[in-house]
């Protein structure tokens, strides 16, 4: 006899759809055998990942 099973498509679907309208890059989704849903954020390209004018004055030149 199998288990059922502790979550659907549309419990997963649902979270990854509440998280990209919150704004989140998926990098994954990882489902747990307890049927707990953890969303993995992906990179994200834009301002958090622009460098920062005071990382010139604040970390020394590499040797050329």
């Amino acid at each position: 006899m199998t288990a059922l099973a502790r979550f659907t498509m549309s419990n997963v679907a649902r979270a990854v759809s509440g998280a990209r309208k919150g704004g989140l890059v998926i990098g994954g989704v990882t489902i747990d055998p307890n049927g707990n849903i953890t969303i993995a954020a992906g990179s994200v390209a834009g301002p958090a990942l622009q460098a920062n004018p005071w990382d010139a004055v604040l970390k020394p030149e590499a040797p050329q």
